[in-house]
Formats: structure tokens, sequence, C-alpha cells
């Protein structure tokens, strides 16, 4: 199974949802703002730069998620 970026969040009724890529862009802003301290210049974290990192962040997930897992067997 693959995921496609492209692909809507299915939700309640006939509603068009979130695409994967902008819901886990949304879940990787969210952590973003909420674990560092935003606003300062220079910072990785911005204003100007969270929305591209997390879209960036979003982007790898989608990534790793449709390559084949590279974890310790024993794991598993």
């Amino acid at each position: 199974m693959t995921t496609d970026p492209n692909e809507l969040i299915v939700g309640y009724g006939e509603a068009d949802g979130l695409t994967k890529r902008e819901y886990f862009a949304a879940l990787a802003m969210q952590g973003l703002l909420a674990s560092e301290r935003v606003g300062e210049p220079g910072s990785v974290r911005h204003p100007g730069n969270v929305a591209d990192l997390a879209v960036d962040q979003a982007d790898e997930l989608i990534a790793s998620l449709n390559s084949p897992y590279k974890g310790n067997k024993a794991d598993g």
C-alpha cells in the first residue's frame, strides 16, 4: 500500500476533506508551534519558515511511508 499525498482524508457526508499531505503538514505545524519559541528572527521556526518546514516534514513522512521498512528486523 502506498500513501498518495493527494488522496483525501475521508470525512462524513459529501464534503471534501484535506489531502493527506495537507493533514500531515498541519500536524507537523501544530507540533512545531507547540514545541518551540516562534517569532525569533533568524530562527528556523520564524513564522516565515514554519509553513515551509511543516510541508517539508509532511513530504518526508509520505516518502518514508512509501519506502520499504528499514527498521531492525529483530523488532518484530
